[in-house]
């Protein structure tokens, strides 16, 4: 469950057995993002490299390492980002050319709200050592690329070397 209390998994049909010659498909998630019909939103460290880890403090990527650890990994952030990347380039679902969608699920909570962000960003396109503030999330342009730290979580990524704009 998440903070606002919605049931956080992933969907897939049950495989009846070994002997199915259908192969399981891709996570109901992971064909709702290929089909450009929800956009990410990747918290740390709810997915994969960092939830796999042995700790949180292990789970806080090196600085200058997160391009390198989203385009190598061969899990479930590379894959969501290459899915996301080509509906965007195609102009699939929600980034159809003649009707896009205007505003993000997380933009329309904070208007809703009328409250500033609150999480950090960290750009998966490059591989810096920057924590860009949360009213500046738009700095990164594609939604692939946001990786969401928590404010509480902050302080690890500080202390491992990790830069906030004064």
């Amino acid at each position: 469950m998440d903070g606002f209390g919605r049931l956080l998994c992933f969907l897939n049909r049950q495989q009846p057995s070994a002997t199915d010659p259908e192969p399981r498909p891709r996570s109901y998630n992971e064909r709702m993002l290929k089909a450009g019909w929800v956009t990410p939103y990747f918290i740390w460290p709810n997915i994969d490299p960092f939830r796999r880890q042995g700790s949180l403090i292990d789970a806080v990527p090196q600085p200058g390492t997160a391009n390198t650890l989203a385009e190598q990994h061969g899990g479930a952030l590379q894959v969501a980002r290459q899915f996301v990347r080509d509906a965007r380039t195609q102009h699939l679902g929600l980034f159809e050319g003649a009707d896009p969608l205007r505003l993000l699920p997380f933009e329309l909570r904070f208007l809703a709200r009328r409250a500033a962000p609150e999480r950090w960003v960290i750009d998966l396109g490059r591989n810096d050592d920057t924590l860009i503030a949360p009213q500046a999330y738009f700095q990164v342009a594609a939604p692939e690329d946001r990786l969401f730290v928590p404010a509480e979580y902050v302080p690890l990524f500080v202390e491992k070397g990790w830069h906030r704009p004064e």
